[in-house]
């Protein structure tokens, strides 16, 4: 039969599975903020939300979302509507921090000190 372990060597035992479980976790947490994790269901998962707001004819080439930044990217975005159709080649939305030195800054007096821009270029 063996004898059981000494209580500090069980101990050594349980750290040394915690902090491997939690070096685990931190990676995955990095690659999630970073958007190192799988675009293409939400890219369906938006597509069907477009299509149920405005028309079975909208679709969204690609998508890709930095959520550590706040940041999401389109590419071949169309929208069809009954009466009409937008073609975006990429659009880009970003959350940005808005200093409070400059009041003229958009969105500084409604979203306290946060707001968003968005860009496309053809």
């Amino acid at each position: 039969m063996s004898t059981p372990a000494p209580p500090g060597r069980r101990r050594s035992r349980v750290r040394t599975i915690l902090r491997w479980t939690l070096l685990g976790l931190g990676l995955v947490v990095l690659a999630l903020a970073l958007g190192l994790f799988p675009q293409e269901p939400l890219r369906r998962f938006m597509e069907r939300q477009i299509r149920s707001a405005v028309g079975p004819h909208s679709r969204i080439g690609r998508l890709h979302i930095v959520p550590a930044r706040l940041q999401v990217e389109v590419y071949d975005l169309v929208v069809e509507g009954p009466a009409y159709r937008l073609e975006v080649p990429r659009a880009r939305v970003a959350a940005r921090k808005v200093s409070a030195s400059n009041p003229t800054s958009p969105g500084r007096a409604r979203s306290g000190g946060t707001g968003s821009s968005a860009t496309t270029s053809r």
